[in-house]
């Protein structure tokens, strides 16, 4: 796991390595075991590198890395999968000269250029130079668990893992107010319809799965390609697999990238909430390492005191495995105190108080020296682990009414399904009305937002999806949706302190098999996550794999936003908004109320979070 940025020049220019040196330095959190900046003898291309050391910890593994007298790479993120890959390599006769996945990923790509992206099991964002053809080969991993930002600017191309390496050399930061109105208006946290946009104007997003391969003897500007995606209407391969086939296959596979995902040269723990999804990853691990003398560490963040703490889950797998636990507390003035901080390195607006909590468990992890946490996120987006999704899957069922479930343990009324087909037309509503408030703005709705800003996005569509069927929803989170807004907030706290987070969820194998089985498997009547919860049965205490609610890191966010500081807080960041010609002077005056994690309230925390676009 590192950080790392640079410069491409369309044009002729002079060095360019101190620039690169000042971007790689304010992302130093990310890389803080050792540095590099390299620049080719035409000064068209600059790489820089921070390095935070996790397989072969020798300078063999430094970047960025030469190979072949031909390739130079900056690489942030792990192929899990590069033992195997580096056997296969040294079979077709390759020789390595370290114990790196890095070299492995450059030996792949000289054997099958953008094929190779196939073969990886992994997190990863990387540029490539071929000096022989004088290409540029960029790649982000398939979910976007690392992050990549670009942005063109005079001739200049300039490549990032965190945008305020951009500010760092005094690129103009100017928001998008795409991205505002339909995060103010929505809650949502990336662009619903182009997920190459940020916050912010002319900065873009390499999205996931895919690449930008740049031909410099030509100087075109770049095109994103697709290189993987999940097939839009589900296989029927398993339809005929038995049950047991299928819960051992889930198994099996999830073991296998809970293996993969434990290769490290320094120490390896797991984030545990008390869900469904971190249990499995601990237990999992108790399992792969039940006959040794292996004690795994775990980190975790209580409320003691607060309804949704899940401190008795967490104890009852602790309790249930070999386990060293280790505990943080978060409060409101800690999270006042790390507020500006988390600001920083989030660069985006994030969604509530919820990542404060990730935040402090991953200041746990550095000062117990572990480096490495395995978490669960990505489960709930393919397995329809959020209540929502039976909406999903009860409008194919109101359209099939014949269709009976021969796995259901419980019916589905006709008065769900007809409450379901009602919330299916709800989207088309709400953007009719929203349609009659834009022109209406200011008279008969009072509308909380300037005309003028009102003016700049009258055109854009709503932000609500029609889903009609389960696979289709879940399709759309894993690839276009919220998923990967839980990626950015892990990977910006966790690289905050320099740690890193691996997700044995989102192994492609283990995704495209989940998504290929019928619904079933996923929701079964008033059960989610069927297939994991039988897979897991025994290996899991059964107060956890039978659970149904579901919480995870949810701190008392509404009586924090109670607290006199917090208010002032939110005020000055609403006349910030006012200022910006953003919203009314009347919404600029009104008191902030205070609002749960998981609930919009009147939108201060949305305007709270939004201020931080418009800070220079």
């Amino acid at each position: 796991m590192c950080g790392i940025a640079g410069i491409i020049s369309l044009r002729d220019t002079a060095s360019l390595k101190h620039v690169v040196k000042r971007m790689t330095d304010s992302i130093s959190h990310r890389g803080p075991d050792g540095e590099g900046v390299w620049e080719n003898d035409a000064r068209n291309v600059c790489l820089g590198h921070r390095r935070l050391s996790i397989l072969d910890l020798t300078e063999a593994g430094a970047q960025p890395m030469h190979y072949a007298n031909r390739y130079t790479i900056v690489f942030n993120g792990e192929i899990y999968n590069y033992l195997e890959l580096r056997k296969k390599l040294i079979a077709n006769g390759f020789e390595f000269k370290s114990d790196s996945d890095t070299e492995v990923l450059l030996a792949l790509y000289h054997e099958k250029q953008e094929k190779c992206l196939l073969d990886l099991d992994g997190m990863f964002a990387f540029v490539i130079f071929d000096s022989k053809e004088n290409t540029i080969f960029a790649a982000r991993d398939r979910f976007g668990e690392k992050p990549f930002y670009y942005t063109i600017n005079d001739g200049l191309l300039y490549f990032s893992s965190e945008i305020k390496a951009f500010w760092e050399i005094g690129l103009n930061k100017n928001a998008d107010a795409e991205m505002l109105y339909y995060y103010l208006r929505d809650a949502q946290l990336h662009h619903p319809f182009d997920n190459s946009k940020t916050f912010y104007k002319d900065i873009i997003k390499l999205k996931p799965a895919s690449y930008l391969k740049i031909n410099l003897s030509n100087s075109k500007l770049p095109e994103q390609t697709k290189y993987w995606t999940i097939d839009e209407n589900r296989s029927n391969i398993y339809d005929s697999w038995n049950q047991n086939d299928i819960v051992d296959k889930f198994y099996d596979l999830f073991k296998e990238s809970i293996q993969r995902r434990l290769r490290s040269d320094v120490p390896v723990g797991s984030s545990l909430s008390g869900g469904l999804d971190s249990s499995a990853v601990v237990c999992m691990i108790n399992e792969i390492k039940k006959n040794t003398n292996i004690k795994q560490a775990t980190f975790s963040a209580r409320f003691p005191g607060f309804a949704k703490d899940e401190g008795a889950f967490m104890n009852s797998v602790i309790s249930a495995t070999n386990t060293t636990a280790h505990f943080t507390f978060p409060e409101k003035n800690g999270f006042l105190e790390s507020f500006d901080k988390m600001c920083f390195h989030q660069d985006e607006p994030f969604g509530s108080a919820s990542i404060y909590a990730q935040y402090e468990v991953m200041r746990l992890a550095k000062d117990a020296g572990v480096t490495v946490l395995l978490d669960g996120q990505g489960a709930d987006e393919m397995l329809g682990g959020y209540s929502y999704y039976r909406d999903s899957l009860n409008v194919k069922l109101f359209d099939n009414l014949n269709v009976v479930n021969p796995l259901s343990s419980s019916s589905v009324s006709t008065m769900q399904l007809l409450k379901s087909s009602v919330k299916r037309n709800i989207p088309a509503v709400l953007n009719l009305y929203r349609k009659f408030k834009r022109i209406n703005s200011g008279t008969i709705l009072n509308s909380p937002y300037q005309k003028d800003f009102m003016n700049s996005v009258s055109a854009l569509k709503s932000a609500y999806p029609v889903h009609t069927s389960l696979y289709g929803h879940l399709r759309h989170d894993l690839l276009d949706g919220n998923l990967e807004d839980l990626l950015r907030y892990a990977d910006r706290n966790s690289m905050a302190h320099s740690r890193e987070v691996r997700l044995p969820f989102l192994s492609s194998e283990l995704v495209e098999f989940v998504m290929a089985l019928p619904d079933i498997y996923k929701i079964n009547g008033e059960w989610t996550k069927w297939v994991q919860r039988l897979a897991f049965e025994k290996i899991m205490p059964q107060e956890i794999t039978w659970r149904k609610d579901k919480v995870g890191y949810e701190p008392p966010q509404k009586t924090w936003m109670e607290d006199a500081n917090i208010k002032e807080r939110i005020m000055s960041s609403k006349k910030t908004l006012f200022d910006n010609g953003i919203i009314t002077k009347f919404e600029a005056n009104r008191v902030p109320d205070s609002a749960a994690a998981n609930s919009r309230g009147d939108n201060s925390w949305s305007y709270l979070m939004s201020s931080i676009l418009f800070t220079k």
